[in-house]
């Protein structure tokens, strides 16, 4: 007879326990703002380094374990003898008695309760272009105004920061005023990467707090132009790029004198201008009459971006340097995700000005700029002598440097 086979593997029955039921996910959308006039259709053609190769995708490929190989069937036969003049002689051999079998078992196991564990895991995912219309239709009834969607994900715990990043929006084109843009660039002689990265500005509400202290009658480079007219020169091109982007105009503060507000035109800028500057660096207390101000009128949809343009280091009333007040304004009470500062130097006496030369680098959205000619220099020393850098582009650097990483950097990598 066929050989044994072997005893059977014993049947497991598990118990599979019901799926959880879990709710669907909880959207909180945002109503998209008002979107900006479109403009007429510009198609600007570029062309591109090749794509490199990207990485090869690995690809693990398992499979299940292969079934039972089917026994083999071997089929063996003889062949017919001839005829026989003797009989064969017979050989019986008896086949073993049966082996016996193992006694089947029947074994439970019982597992305990599944121990549930939430793992919490926010990530910001990049931003996707979207037609404000369409999306209105599709989530009409659903969205939130930027307040009410903050104030309901504050309410189921999410405390991460989850305003809209800084985006560089599209750098191929002028999306706003274009040819404003266009013509303040050729004015100035901004070069054409600058000016274009310029758009990010539409996102920012912007003021100005210039330093009319009495140090700011010292001449530059031993010309009979001093700091003060060089400042002038730069807030007139700062309110031109500005006021492309915000038709309200830009807020202008100084230390000693008054404010003027909602500037539009350079021009009204020259009677404030005309009054030589004269006393004290008060730069705190001047700060923060700009953040306290900007808080109780916040728009949701706008960033501040303050520039600030100074020659020395900022003082209480009674004169004495007070560096640490400000620091602690900066970093204490700004609120840093919402504001930007861009610290801009008006000499190019290192010693007046150390007390910045940390910040853009230990503090959140905060950019130092030197004065031109240093800042030339540190430029074209990254990247060549020959780099373009005009003071139109030594200007627009300065106001992009705090919301634009990439050209804060121009003075420290070189640009591909």
């Amino acid at each position: 007879r066929p050989e044994q086979p072997p005893p059977p593997p014993p049947l497991i029955i598990r118990e599979q326990p019901p799926p959880l039921s879990s709710q669907p996910a909880l959207i909180l959308r945002e109503r998209p703002p008002t979107p900006p006039p479109i403009l007429p259709n510009e198609t600007v053609i570029r062309t591109l380094p090749p794509i490199p190769v990207p990485p090869r995708s690995v690809v693990i490929e398992r499979y299940p374990p292969l079934p039972e190989k089917p026994r083999d069937i071997i089929i063996e036969r003889w062949i017919p003898y001839g005829r026989q003049t003797t009989e064969r002689r017979k050989i019986v051999q008896p086949a073993p008695p049966p082996r016996e079998y193992p006694k089947p078992s029947c074994t439970i196991i019982i597992y305990g309760d599944v121990q549930g564990r939430i793992a919490r895991k926010f990530e910001k995912l990049d931003p996707t272009n979207a037609n404000p219309e369409d999306y209105v239709a599709r989530y009409r009834g659903s969205l939130l105004d930027p307040t009410t969607l903050v104030q309901q994900a504050r309410n189921l715990g999410i405390v991460e920061d989850i305003t809209p990043p800084v985006s560089s929006l599209s750098m191929n084109v002028y999306p706003y005023g274009a040819n404003d843009l266009r013509t303040i660039a050729a004015r100035y002689d901004i070069n054409d990467t600058l000016a274009q990265r310029l758009n990010i500005l539409q996102q920012f509400e912007i003021v100005v707090l210039c330093d009319d202290s009495g140090s700011m009658n010292t001449p530059v480079d031993g010309t009979i132009r001093t700091r003060w007219d060089e400042l002038l020169s730069i807030v007139q091109i700062v309110i031109e790029i500005a006021t492309v982007f915000d038709s309200n105009g830009v807020d202008l503060h100084f230390l000693n004198r008054s404010s003027i507000l909602n500037v539009t035109d350079s021009r009204q800028v020259a009677e404030s201008f005309s009054q030589r500057p004269d006393g004290l660096t008060p730069l705190t207390p001047a700060l923060r009459r700009i953040f306290q101000s900007a808080a109780i009128k916040a728009r949701s949809d706008k960033r501040l971006l303050v520039f600030v343009a100074t020659d020395g280091e900022p003082t209480d009333p009674n004169g004495n340097v007070d560096i640490q007040g400000l620091e602690n304004l900066m970093r204490n009470e700004r609120q840093a995700n919402t504001t930007y500062v861009t610290f801009l130097s008006c000499t190019d006496d290192v010693s007046s000005v150390a007390y910045l030369s940390q910040w853009d680098r230990t503090m959140i959205n905060v950019d130092v700029v030197d004065d031109y000619k240093t800042e030339r220099e540190k430029v074209r020393r990254i990247q060549g002598y020959n780099y373009p850098f005009s003071f139109g582009d030594y200007v627009a650097k300065a106001l992009i440097g705090a919301v634009d990483r990439k050209m804060d950097q121009l003075d420290e990598y070189r640009v591909t």
